[in-house]
């Protein structure tokens, strides 16, 4: 089967297209034959070698999420149908595999897609939309001014609009640029900020002077992270689940005064301490419910063909993508 492969860390051009061995299936286990991928800023990282965490063990493939149709069943299976499309969170299992015609996985992962749903909408609230969702389902927002960072992303942009169906009073994002913040406004966003703008960080000011932030999920860490610690309110929670710029928050004396004396909050996030067969599948219910009810409106970057992933790494490099980046093969 065809696999996008990688021997060495290091520029998108380390991934290269092979061939490989289809998967073997154990008795508990289902083999999916894909037909999209979603590709995710962390996997450029992780090709890098630049993952926090332990390093991936070369050669590798990336990929923790598709979709596709189930093509064999276990000998223990009998629950599922062959032909089935389905939803396949390899990220509750594993953090890579994905970029491959075939993939396995224990059928009870697997979440059926109901029929008035895209490949690409499931894609899109597959691990992008889990971690919007647990995060929201963590941090109570009802009434509460938001802000999130890397807002046009993939996680960003759901956050925003779950925000926005939840209750937030205000919801701020920060992007890199002025198209990024157009695109918020067709997701409800209250305010956007361009933080490669010189003003941005006195428009800030401004905004939390009138509208004192509670909230702030933050997944780019950096002199960003630092700036925007500043502008949480008495009784703020400041929510760390990534560092795309590849500097965590760091914390200095003055700013745990600070959280002494404001009673504020500083918590991480990560995806998978909240993952587990059972709230894996609630969580895709709930989300497929809010896209067929016409609420929840993820947006779709692009779809890319599979020989074309070289791209796809260096654009999301490059901060040049809007919503869900997806594969297909």
């Amino acid at each position: 089967m065809k696999a996008i492969q990688f021997d060495n860390f290091g520029e998108p051009s380390v991934l290269k297209s092979v061939d490989i061995v289809k998967p073997e299936i154990l008795p508990n286990e289902v083999l999916i034959k894909v037909s999209q991928i979603g590709v995710n800023y962390h996997e450029t990282l992780q090709r890098q070698g630049n993952y926090p965490g332990p390093a991936l063990s070369l050669p590798a493939i990336l990929g923790s999420e598709v979709v596709g149709t189930v093509e064999e069943l276990g000998i223990d299976i009998n629950y599922i149908q062959v032909g089935s499309r389905v939803a396949v969170p390899l990220f509750a299992i594993q953090p890579t595999g994905g970029y491959a015609e075939y993939v396995k996985i224990p059928a009870n992962f697997l979440v059926p897609i109901p029929d008035s749903i895209s490949d690409e909408q499931a894609l899109s609230t597959m691990l992008q939309g889990l971690v919007a969702y647990f995060l929201l389902k963590e941090n109570s927002i009802q009434g509460k001014v938001v802000l999130v960072t890397a807002a046009a992303g993939g996680v960003g942009s759901l956050l925003v609009e779950l925000a926005k169906i939840q209750g937030a009073s205000k919801v701020i994002g920060i992007v890199g640029s002025d198209e990024k913040i157009e695109y918020l406004k067709t997701k409800g966003i209250d305010y956007g900020l361009n933080y490669k703008a010189k003003d941005w960080t006195q428009s800030l000011s401004e905004i939390s002077d009138s509208s004192p932030i509670d909230l702030i999920f933050d997944s780019v860490g950096g002199d960003i992270a630092q700036t925007i610690l500043q502008k949480l309110n008495t009784f703020g929670t400041f929510v760390s689940y990534g560092a795309a710029s590849g500097v965590l928050p760091e914390l200095n004396v003055n700013d745990i005064n600070r959280f002494i004396f404001l009673s504020q909050t500083f918590k991480g996030f990560a995806l998978f301490n909240s993952l587990n067969e059972i709230s894996i599948k609630e969580g895709l219910t709930d989300l497929f419910k809010l896209i067929e009810e016409g609420k929840l409106k993820p947006t779709i970057d692009h779809i890319y063909q599979f020989d074309d992933m070289v791209n796809v790494h260096t654009l999301l490099e490059q901060n040049k993508t809007i919503g869900k980046v997806i594969v297909s093969i």
